[in-house]
This record gives structure tokens, sequence and C-alpha cells, in this order.
């Protein structure tokens, strides 16, 4: 009440000023609660450490699948020294050995083959060669004077003596022949091994220098082993028919038995001759022919110097024309259709056209179709096959080039490759190429110039094009494909790619109502 007096007790009262430090003071981040915020700031941040160190590994995985990805679309880059660089020499020097191991390998497989003939044909031969020696010798015992030197045996007829002769001379021949192969085949062996130097690039260099000096001498030692090998079996024979011829006159009687048998030998050595000699006007005949020899070569060097005078004998030889486009395609296409490397594909891909076909003036449709399978077989990367569909587009471009523009179609493509081609357009970036196919029927003339415009435009007049005079050919299908294209945008919710297409379009041209007699339902190609 007021006035009356107030009673306050000292215990009631809570010391808790300021100046009072009697009580300790409560400290706010020495509390738990602070103490585990620091604990899951801490976490956080080692958390965001982890994720920062993640994101960066996956960059560099994900920039290392994109380097990847278009990689081999990509050239390679300009090296300041191509010819110091090792990588490059390491494949340069793989290739120059692999290239001298086939010739080598060729060379080495003669040289066993002679070998083990002459190892044979010397065991025939001694057979022989002893008996005809012994006939040489004299029947009775040497006598002492014979032994003194001072009375000689008398000359054995002279037909054994030739029989032996002919023996003694193929089995030198041949030993001969043995001798040069084993020399032969060091020289190829020495000529395979591993030049010495420190970088790739003087080992490639030497290795050429070495084959430059060694083809010199093994490539006629070849053709020395060829020759001896057959003038060595040539002897042996010779002598096998004269001393038969000997045997059947050495009788009082015709031996007939005998004769026939000579006869039939002469025969057979005479085919053979026939044989070697066809083969080697074939090969002087024929530039490309697989009988070419040394033989041949020198045939040859005889028709040329011979040609100097008459003039008519150098059109006589037929020579491989390596220019030819007809024969340069038709290589390309059968080799093409054949091939089992998928690697091979890649590098051949870049060439195939259907205008060079068209310009060769030569059906090869067959040819193009199995080449074509090939390359778009499912072994086959998808580079190989988006190249050869991007083919039909650049034909199309090419059918729309004047005649002195480079890679210009110079005549008009055959009924069967435009069939074949309107039958691989994919919709719709090829509906301007397959305008352009079209065009080449009959009464369509006037879509040709569809074929230089945009997509949109080229959808935008066929959808218009029965709106002319006169009577038109049959184009059905490519009307057909550009109503069907325009559909299904409009089930797609793409309004405003119809719009653009629309764009181009003069509504009181459409070509609906005139068309709705000719529309077919049929599965579109898009």
């Amino acid at each position: 009440m007021p006035g009356s007096p107030v009673s306050v007790h000292i215990n009631d009262i809570e010391l808790n000023s300021p100046h009072d430090t009697s009580t300790p003071s409560h400290d706010l981040f020495n509390s738990p609660i602070f103490h585990r915020l620091l604990t899951l700031v801490a976490e956080q941040t080692a958390i965001l450490r982890e994720q920062k160190e993640t994101l960066l590994d996956h960059g560099k995985k994900l920039e290392t699948l994109a380097h990847d990805a278009v990689s081999n679309d990509q050239p390679y880059d300009a090296d300041p020294e191509p010819m110091k660089n090792e990588q490059t020499w390491s494949a340069v020097y793989e290739i120059a050995t692999a290239k001298m191991k086939e010739e080598a390998d060729e060379w080495k497989g003669l040289m066993d083959v002679s070998l083990v003939f002459i190892a044979i044909f010397l065991t025939v031969l001694t057979a022989f060669l002893v008996p005809a020696a012994q006939i040489l010798l004299p029947d009775s015992p040497p006598s002492e004077s014979f032994v003194d030197g001072s009375t000689l045996p008398p000359l054995p007829p002279s037909s054994d003596e030739n029989v032996c002769a002919l023996y003694y001379l193929a089995l030198i021949t041949a030993m001969c022949n043995a001798v040069l192969c084993v020399i032969g085949r060091q020289w190829v062996a020495k000529l395979l091994s591993r030049p010495s130097g420190r970088t790739h690039r003087e080992r490639t260099i030497r290795f050429e220098e070495r084959k430059r000096l060694a083809n010199g001498w093994i490539k006629p030692l070849v053709t020395v082993l060829y020759w001896s090998l057959l003038l060595s079996i040539g002897l042996f024979v010779a002598g096998l028919l004269y001393r038969l011829q000997n045997l059947s006159k050495s009788f009082d009687e015709n031996a007939a038995s005998l004769q026939a048998t000579w006869s039939l030998g002469v025969a057979m050595v005479a085919i053979i001759i026939a044989g070697i000699t066809a083969t080697t006007v074939h090969a002087i005949r024929f530039e490309s022919s697989p009988f070419d020899g040394l033989s041949s070569r020198i045939g040859v060097k005889i028709v040329d110097l011979a040609a100097r005078r008459w003039k008519s004998i150098g059109s006589w030889r037929i020579r491989v024309d390596c220019e030819s486009p007809s024969t340069l395609l038709r290589a390309y296409m059968s080799l093409i259709a054949d091939a089992h490397d998928r690697k091979l594909l890649d590098r051949a891909v870049a060439s195939f056209s259907y205008a060079a076909s068209v310009n060769s003036g030569e059906h090869m449709m067959d040819l193009v179709r199995e080449a074509y399978e090939r390359f778009m077989a499912t072994d086959s990367s998808l580079r190989v096959r988006e190249t050869v569909k991007a083919q039909i587009s650049r034909f199309s471009r090419d059918c729309h080039k004047v005649l002195w523009e480079a890679g210009a179609v110079t005549s008009e493509p055959n009924t069967e490759l435009i069939d074949f081609l309107l039958k691989r357009c994919h919709f719709p970036n090829d509906f301007p190429a397959y305008a352009t196919f079209m065009s080449y029927t009959e009464k369509n003339r006037d879509l040709r110039k569809l074929g230089t415009l945009s997509v949109d435009e080229c959808i935008a007049k066929v959808l218009c094009t029965y709106d002319q005079n006169g009577r038109l050919g049959d184009r059905n299908q490519i009307f057909n494909q550009a109503v069907f294209y325009s559909q299904s945008l409009l089930r797609e919710r793409r309004e405003n790619d119809v719009a653009r297409i629309l764009l181009h379009v003069d509504p009181l041209s459409l070509s609906l109502p005139e068309a709705s007699p000719l529309f077919h339902r049929s599965e579109p190609r898009i």
C-alpha cells in the first residue's frame, strides 16, 4: 500500500550484476551444441572436398571419352619436325620389314625346295653315274705296263664317254646349285636381321640401304638357282635318253621296246620345252602375265629393240592400262566385295562413288551392289556406314553440277541404279536426293530443280507438286513420304517445324485434293 513500509529480504535478491564476480559467467562458444555444429561443418567440408575430387576425376574421364569419341573424325596434330618423330619411324620400320619379309619368304621357299630336290636328285644321279663310270674302265685287270704308265688303256666307245660326261655335268651343276642355295639362305637371313642403330630412324635408313645393296645380288642368285636346277635336270635326262638310244642300237636286231621308250621320252621332253616356250611368249606379250621371268624380260627387250625399227611390233604387246577409270573402278568394287578386314574398309570407303560408276560408261551394277552390301554389313564401323549413306546425297549434288565441274555426272544414270538409290534414301534428310533421282523417271523432269533446295523447301514443293498443268509421271511415293513426315511432326507436337515447312507453301497450291485419288496408304520410311 502506498505509504506503508516495504520489507525486503536479502536472500530473495539474485545477484546477477556484471559487477558481481561471485558466480562464474556462462560461455556460449563452449556449449555442446556449438561443438556439435563445428563437427558437422568439418564433416561437410570433408564431404565437399571428396565431391570436388570426384567431380574433377569424372571431368577428366568425360574429357577423355569425348576426345576418344571424336578422335576418328579429327586430323592428327601437325608435327613441327616430322622427319625426326620416332613414333613415325617406328611405324615406317615395321612397314619396311614386313614388305621385305614377304619377298624374303618367297626366296627362302625356293631355296628350301631346291635343297630338298637336289638331295633326292643327287642320290638318283649317283646310282646312274657309278655304272656309267665303270663301263669306261677296261674289262681286263691292269697289266704291268699299264701300271708303269708306258701303255695306257684304249679309249672307250664315244657313246659311253658322252653318257658319262652328261651325268658328271649334271652332278657338278646340282652340287653348285646346292652350294649357292646355302649361301643364299645365309644372305637372306642376314638381310632380315635387325640392323644396328640407336633410333628407329637410323635403323630404317640402314635397313633400306642394306636391302638396296642385297637386291643386286640376291635377285640374280635366285634366277641362277632356278635355271641351274633346270639345267642339271636337263643334262641328266639328256644322258638318260642318249644311253637308252645306245642300248636300243647295240643289238643285231632293232629293240622295238627300247626304241618306243626312247621316242616317248623325247616326246615328253619336247612337250615340256614347248610349254616353257609358250609361257615365255605369253609373258612377252602380256605385261601382267604370271609367267614373267628372266627369259621373258630378255624377250621383251629384244622386242622393244625390234620395235624401234618396225613400229608395228610395238602395238603387238598387250599392256595393262592402270589409268582406265573403268578398270580401276572394277578392281576397286570387286576387291571391296571380298574384303574381310574391317580396318581396310575404313581406309577405302572414302573412294566409294556412284558418280564414278556412271561416268565409267559401263554397266557394273552388280559390283556396285556387292560393294554397298559389304560396306553396310554389321561388322563394318558406324563411320563406314554413315559415309556410304552420305554418298547418296553427294551423288545427288553431283547430278546438278555442270560438265566442267569436278565430280560432275557426265551421263544419265541407268534405270537400275536409280531404282537402287530410291530404295536406299533415308527421310527426311534425303528428300532433295529422292527428288533428283525421281526426275530421271518418265515425265518427272520438273522434280530436278527440287534437288537443289533445302529439306524444308523440298518437302513444301513436293506437297504442291500436283498443282501444275500437263500430264505428270508417277510421283506418289515421294508425295506420300512428304505427307507422312508432316503428319509425324504433328503427332510429335512439333508445330514449329510444320510451320517452318508451310512458310514455303502457297495454301492454294496444296496438292491433297488433286492427289487424293493417287494417295495410297503405305508405311513411311522416316
